[in-house]
């Protein structure tokens, strides 16, 4: 039990801080008007954090952070124990992230938006539509809401809970800001966190997340970092080292 607490320490404190930053964005800023106008710079900027944790950019976000061990110059038996349990993390955290979807079904905030202005009957309708129709319903409210907000909805037609942005971000801050902070890199640490909390700020903005999912997310990828047998894994790539010498 102590050895389990001074491996997971470091990286459930780094995620403690991040959920209680987020928690103190949520609480502070203003309900999110979905047909208000928005300018470009605005839009790109959103665009692009919430791009750096999705399809489109988690990969180049990983190989930036994956910087971050070397430019530490932990021990080769470090690096390659760290890597092979962010792979399986992150294979977990994803697989976990599209069976709950399908269990919880909850409709993503900007359905209930397109119930509110009539554009479907209700939410739950629009999820009983075909892709091609979602489309249709998505692109008929194009005058009254942003394309910045409307080119991702049209990208993301699944559930809400959870997000798998944030169990992304979560597992990249259980892994990386603890390392971080093991190493007293309070400063890169700073950076991390400051890009996991505006990742989290844009789901909520597009409409694709409740407050609720993004802590939820953060209890997932918690749980499975926690159920992650560090100890096995160091065996297993202490046992490689040593037949490869």
């Amino acid at each position: 039990m102590t050895h389990f607490i001074q491996t997971k320490r470091s990286g459930c404190i780094a995620l403690a801080i991040y959920m209680l930053l987020v928690i103190a964005m949520v609480s502070s800023i203003p309900s999110i008007d979905l047909a208000s106008t928005v300018s470009d710079s605005t839009g790109s900027l959103l665009q692009w954090l919430t791009d750096s944790a999705g399809s489109h950019g988690f990969l180049f976000s990983t190989i930036a952070l994956c910087l971050i061990p070397i430019y530490l110059k932990l021990p080769k038996s470090t690096m390659l124990k760290l890597g092979a349990q962010l792979g399986i993390l992150l294979v977990l955290s994803f697989g976990a992230k599209t069976l709950l979807k399908q269990v919880t079904a909850v409709p993503r905030p900007y359905a209930n938006f397109l119930q509110h202005i009539d554009a479907v009957k209700s939410a739950e309708t629009f999820y009983q539509l075909d892709v091609e129709s979602k489309n249709a319903v998505i692109e008929s409210v194009s005058n009254t809401v942003s394309p910045w907000r409307t080119s991702h909805w049209l990208g993301e037609m699944d559930y809400s809970f959870p997000s798998g942005h944030t169990i992304f971000i979560s597992v990249c801050i259980l892994f990386f800001g603890g390392i971080l902070i093991q190493h007293k890199r309070y400063m890169l640490f700073s950076i991390i966190l400051t890009w996991g909390i505006g990742v989290a700020y844009s789901r909520l903005w597009l409409g694709m997340h409740r407050p609720i999912d993004l802590v939820g997310s953060m209890a997932c990828a918690l749980i499975l970092y926690c159920l992650i047998p560090e100890q096995w894994i160091q065996n297993k790539v202490d046992y490689l080292l040593k037949i490869n010498h």
